[in-house]
């Protein structure tokens, strides 16, 4: 069931509750909790700059009703393979009946609808709620605007991913 595996993932036992105490999860912590929690999901070196998946058959290994998946994270820096990992995943949670067996989905495959689900998956987790509205309480200037610079710093995201979180909680 997806709702019950995006409430999984998105209480993944790392400091995510108190904003004095939080801390960005890293690439390699993520892949080993994937990979300790959904035995049918491997994460990859991929060798291009790009992120993807391919979804196979259950060859049996997994007591035959679950598929498998492959997702392949290119070069780039720790914190574009957090969110491309986090992108991919929610293809997998939301989008799995929709994918095609063994081809590759890549980067700006899916649907529009199936895009910005997966963004704002990446987004929540990455920048929840309760805390982003905190941190931008403590990042907010006297004459009313955010310096989105200290925001993007803390939760360890380009500016462009705390635009984009901001509309998302209709806050701009």
């Amino acid at each position: 069931n997806s709702a019950i595996e995006f409430r999984q993932i998105m209480e993944l036992p790392v400091a995510r509750n108190e904003f004095s105490s939080f801390r960005q999860i890293t690439f390699l912590e993520l892949s080993n909790l994937i990979n300790q929690t959904y035995p049918n999901i491997e994460i990859c070196d991929g060798n291009t700059a790009d992120a993807y998946m391919i979804k196979y058959e259950d060859d049996g290994e997994l007591n035959g009703s679950i598929d498998k998946f492959e997702i392949y994270i290119g070069q780039f820096d720790e914190q574009e393979k957090i969110r491309a990992l986090l992108h991919e995943l929610a293809h997998v949670f939301f989008h799995r009946c929709q994918i095609p067996y063994n081809t590759p989905i890549g980067s700006g495959m899916g649907t529009l609808k199936q895009e910005t689900e997966a963004n704002y998956f990446s987004r929540a987790f990455l920048m929840p709620e309760q805390l982003f509205r905190k941190a931008l309480s403590i990042f907010s200037r006297n004459d009313g605007t955010v310096d989105l610079d200290k925001l993007a710093e803390r939760f360890n995201v380009s500016k462009n991913i705390v635009v984009s979180r901001g509309n998302d909680l209709k806050i701009w």
